[in-house]
C-alpha cells in the first residue's frame, strides 16, 4: 500500500524521517534524493538518540535504488563515459540522408568527426534519458508531434535510439535508459524491509511512480512531499498517480531579516557574501549553519580566487578546469593546434606555454624566458621555430616528448592507449621539476588532491575505452577530447572552511539558519535545459513532462524551502539593462 506524507515548507522532513524510523530501523528503508540528505538523516538521527545506541535504516539514494531494481537481463550496463562512443557508432549506420533532417549540412562530420559529434551526441542522450524515465512511447512520441516543426525531429531521434541500443546489444551491454522503458523488476532483495520511504526532492518521473506502485503491491511505502499552498502541476501527478486528493497546505512567513542588494558587476557580490557572514556569525549563528547557495555554480570560480582566508568549503567540489595540470595540457592544445606546417609555432601560444609554471620551474629554465619574451615582442616576432624557444636541453626534452604524443595523425587514435601515454607524461614531467617547487606546491592540498583525481580518471579511463578508437580523430583531437572531459569533473575541497558553498539541487530537504544568494538574476533561475530544444513546451505540456514553466516553479519551491526556514537571508544580484532580475 502506498501512502503520501504532506509537510508544509517549515516543516523539516529529514527530521520527521528520523522520528518515523528511530524505532524500527532495521526493517525499514529510506530513499533519498541526494547523499547530501543522508549525511543530514544520519546526523539528526544521532542527535535524537541520546545517550542510547540507535542503528540508522538502510538509506539509499534514489539513483542507487532504481539500479538494484532493474533488471538488465543478464546485459552488463554501459559506463556513462563510453555512451557517447556507442552513440555514434549507432548513428554511424544510419543513412546520411536519415541525419540531415537533424544536424544538415553536419551530418558527414557526426558519422565520421567525434570530436564534432561529442556535443551533439550529449544533447540527445539527455533527451533520450528523460524520454525513456518518463515513459514515453515512440509512438506517442510521434503522435503529439504531428503537423508540427519537430515531427521531423523526433523521427530522427526515434531512429537514432534503435540504432543505440543495437550497438550496445552487440557488445552484452545496456542503457538505464532502456531498462526504465522495459519495466522489469528485481525486487526479491526488498524482501527484508516491512516499509519504504520516499523522500520527493522536487517531482517524480513516470518511471519512479510505476516503480514505487509496483513495490507497493507487496511493501508499505510512504511519499513525503512538501509545498506550502496548492501542490504544483508535477506534484499533482504523484497524488493522481495513487488516486489520493491533494490536500492545501498553509503558507508559511518570511524571515524578518532579509537584505537585498544590487551591483554592477559579478565580482562585487564577494564583498556582500563576507559582509553577510559576518553579520549572521555576529548574531550567534554557528559557522555550520550559513549557506551560500549558488543558482549558477560557475560562480565558485571567483568566490574561490577572491578569498584568502579560506573560510569557504566548496560542497559541489572545485573544478578540474581551474587546476594547473588542466592548463599545462591547454596549453599544449592550443600550441600545437594552431602551429603552421610541422615546424613553426605562433608567438603567443609559445608565450602562453612558456609562462606556464610547469616550465618556468624546470632547471636551468632561469630567466631567460623573460628575456626571450621581451625580445620576440619588441621585435614583433609572429612566428617562431622550435629551436627558437627550446633553448635548453631539459626544454628540447620535454618538447619532443610532446610532440610525440600528439603530433601523430591519422584517421583514428587509441583513446585508451593514449590516456595511459599521458598519465606516464604527466608523471615524466612531475619527476624533471625543480625539488623546491615540487615541494611547495605539494603542499598544496588542492594541487594533491586534483592531481590525484586527474590521475585516478585517466587509468580508470584507459582500462574503460581500451583500444577504443575516436572516429576521424588523431592525437591532437583526442587531446582536446580529454579536456573536455576534464572540464565537466570536479575533485573535493579537502582545505575548505565551515561554510558551505553549494548549488541549488543540493540544498533540497535541508534547512540552514543563514542563507546567501547571489545572482538573483533571470538567466540563472532557472538555468537553461538543453533537452527543450528538441520538444517545444506546447509538446511537452501534452506529453505531461516538465516544460520551462515547471522548472520555474521547481526552482521558486526550492528557494521559498530555503528562505522560509532561515532565520536571516541575504539576497543580491547584478543590476544591469542585459540582465534583468528574478
Amino acid at each position: 500500500m502506498v501512502s503520501l506524507k504532506v509537510l508544509n515548507l517549515r516543516e523539516d522532513p529529514i527530521g520527521y524521517l528520523a522520528g518515523q524510523t528511530i524505532d524500527d530501523a532495521a526493517s525499514t528503508l529510506v530513499v533519498f534524493p541526494t547523499a547530501r540528505n543522508i549525511r543530514f538523516f544520519r546526523k539528526t538521527l544521532s542527535g535524537m538518540s541520546g545517550d542510547r545506541t540507535v542503528i540508522s535504516p538502510y538509506c539509499l539514494e534514489i539513483s542507487r535504488f532504481i539500479n538494484q531494481c532493474l533488471d538488465p537481463g543478464g546485459k552488463a550496463l554501459v559506463d556513462l563515459r563510453m555512451r557517447p562512443f556507442y552513440l555514434q557508432h549507432g548513428i554511424g549506420r544510419l543513412r546520411r540522408e536519415q541525419l540531415a533532417g537533424l544536424f544538415r549540412d553536419s551530418s558527414k562530420k557526426m558519422q565520421e568527426d567525434f570530436f564534432e559529434f561529442a556535443a551533439a551526441g550529449s544533447r540527445i542522450l539527455r533527451f533520450l534519458d528523460e524520454i525513456h524515465a518518463e515513459k514515453i512511447t515512440a509512438d506517442k512520441l510521434t503522435k503529439v508531434s504531428l503537423y508540427t516543426d519537430y515531427e521531423k525531429h523526433i523521427n530522427i531521434l526515434k531512429d537514432i535510439g534503435d540504432s543505440y541500443r543495437n550497438a550496445l546489444e552487440e557488445d552484452g551491454l545496456t542503457d538505464i535508459m532502456f531498462l526504465k522503458m522495459g519495466g522489469a523488476f528485481l525486487l526479491d532483495w526488498l524482501e527484508d524491509f516491512k516499509k519504504v520511504h520516499f523522500l520527493v526532492g522536487g517531482y517524480l518521473t513516470g518511471f519512479e511512480l510505476d516503480l514505487i506502485k509496483t513495490i507497493g503491491h507487496k511493501k508499505d511505502v510512504e511519499i513525503i512531499v512538501r509545498y506550502e499552498g496548492e501542490p504544483d502541476k508535477q506534484t499533482k501527478k504523484i497524488f493522481e498517480a495513487f488516486s489520493v486528493d491533494a490536500p492545501s497546505m498553509k503558507s508559511a512567513p518570511f524571515p524578518s531579516a532579509i537584505e537585498i542588494r544590487a551591483f554592477e558587476e559579478a565580482a562585487a557580490q564577494f564583498g556582500f557574501i563576507v559582509h553577510a557572514v559576518e553579520h549572521a556569525l555576529r548574531a550567534g549563528i554557528p559557522p555550520d549553519h550559513i549557506v551560500v547557495v549558488l543558482p549558477d555554480e560557475n560562480t565558485k570560480r571567483i568566490l574561490f580566487s577572491l578569498e584568502r582566508k579560506r573560510i569557504f568549503n566548496y560542497a559541489m567540489g572545485l573544478d578540474l578546469k581551474d587546476t594547473v595540470w588542466y592548463s599545462f595540457l591547454k596549453s599544449v592544445e592550443i600550441l600545437f593546434a594552431e602551429r603552421i606546417g610541422s615546424s613553426q609555432y605562433r608567438s603567443e601560444p609559445v608565450i602562453n606555454f612558456l609562462t606556464h609554471p610547469f616550465i618556468r620551474n624546470l632547471p636551468a629554465a632561469g630567466h631567460w624566458i623573460d628575456d626571450f619574451i621581451s625580445e620576440i615582442k619588441r621585435e614583433n616576432r609572429l612566428i617562431l621555430n622550435k629551436s627558437d624557444f627550446c633553448k635548453t636541453e631539459i626544454l628540447r626534452d620535454v618538447f619532443s616528448r610532446i610532440k610525440s604524443l600528439v603530433v601523430p595523425e591519422g584517421d583514428a587514435c587509441s583513446y585508451g592507449g593514449f590516456l595511459l601515454d599521458i598519465a606516464g607524461f604527466m608523471e615524466e614531467l612531475e619527476s624533471m621539476l625543480n625539488p623546491e617547487f615540487l615541494q611547495t606546491i605539494s603542499r598544496s592540498p588542492e594541487f594533491a588532491e586534483s592531481r590525484n583525481a586527474i590521475m585516478t580518471w585517466l587509468y580508470q579511463s584507459a582500462t574503460l575505452f581500451h583500444d577504443n578508437e575516436l572516429r576521424g580523430a588523431g592525437a591532437l583531437i583526442c587531446l582536446s577530447y580529454l579536456l573536455r572531459q576534464l572540464s565537466a569533473l570536479t575533485y573535493s575541497d579537502v582545505a575548505g572552511g565551515t561554510i558551505t558553498v553549494m548549488g541549488m539541487l543540493e540544498t533540497r530537504n535541508i534547512a540552514f539558519r543563514a542563507v546567501i544568494i547571489p545572482d538573483m538574476n533571470e538567466e540563472m533561475i532557472p538555468p537553461r535545459n538543453e533537452k527543450e530544444m528538441f520538444l517545444n513546451t506546447a509538446i511537452r505540456e501534452r506529453l505531461g513532462i516538465p516544460a520551462a514553466r515547471d522548472r520555474e516553479g521547481l526552482a521558486r519551491h526550492y528557494f521559498m524551502s530555503l528562505i522560509k526556514n532561515a532565520e536571516m537571508v541575504f539576497l543580491s544580484y547584478v543590476e544591469r539593462d542585459d540582465r534583468p532580475i528574478r
